[in-house]
């Protein structure tokens, strides 16, 4: 057996918690950079910045109250995936009382976890 086949992968999900929360924003801002050098543009450093941290405000403010739930993926203890849901509120309808809606975003995964890279 090879010594790249003896190798174990060691992730897990877990529900983020607010220590969570400096991870979880950068990689936000991450995945913003990323998109607008897909599309041949650069986010300057001071709005990436500037998003995360109202990323950082976002979910220390809405993880606390409920409305967003996160989730990390560790790699032998080091967060190198992260996403959320966002409760929302619609209009009541007729399929759905609630008026509650699910988004989901921030869905970021470090570089070198990614099979395939763009």
């Amino acid at each position: 057996m090879s010594l790249e086949s003896q190798q174990i992968c060691e992730m897990h999900l877990r529900e983020a918690a607010g220590d969570d929360i400096s991870i979880m924003a950068a990689h936000h801002r991450k995945m913003f950079e990323e998109i607008w050098e897909l599309k041949g543009e650069h986010l300057g450093t001071v709005r990436a910045r500037e998003i995360e941290k109202a990323y950082t405000q976002k979910l220390e403010t809405e993880m606390e109250s409920g409305v967003c739930k996160a989730w990390v993926i560790e790699d032998k203890g080091k967060i190198v995936s992260s996403g959320a849901i966002t409760l929302v509120s619609f209009v009541p309808n007729p399929s759905d009382l609630s008026s509650k809606v699910a988004y989901l975003h921030s869905m970021y995964t470090e570089k070198s976890h990614r099979k395939y890279e763009i």
